[in-house]
């Protein structure tokens, strides 16, 4: 069973991923929390929501996206908005990222309901607070 935190709710994530089914489960999952999710399959798609919505929290996006990497797009992201918070969500193997995860917060995959919750309430987690 899920409980949605005050935090959770009103807050909008923006899911990126090009695995549809993926993307269609991660949404399925924070909109049962209170989460309201922009869900994206691919770069410009995501351009397109974050300059259509007034308001993104937080951006969730596959490390792989086709011809764009995930930390291309969360970069041009951030250039638009530079106080959203994102994480970036990968298969692969932690100690092998191709960035510095100091830059972005990592969900490793395959994360189970509880693990996606976690890691989504800790990026909207004001900067300070316990």
């Amino acid at each position: 069973m899920h409980h949605t935190t005050e935090n959770d709710r009103g807050s909008t994530i923006l899911v990126v991923d090009d695995d549809r089914i993926l993307l269609s489960a991660v949404e399925r999952m924070l909109g049962l929390s209170g989460i309201r999710v922009l869900a994206a399959t691919s770069a410009s798609d995501a351009l397109d929501a974050i300059c259509s919505e007034s308001r993104v929290d937080a951006v969730l996006c596959d490390l792989n996206l086709g011809a764009t990497s995930g930390t291309e797009l969360l970069r041009k992201l951030l250039g638009l908005r530079p106080a959203m918070k994102c994480m970036i969500m990968t298969g692969g193997v932690r100690e092998a990222l191709p960035f510095d995860t100091s830059e972005f917060s990592v969900l490793m995959k395959p994360f189970s309901l509880q693990e996606l919750l976690a890691a989504v309430r800790a990026l909207l987690e004001p900067v300070g607070c316990p």
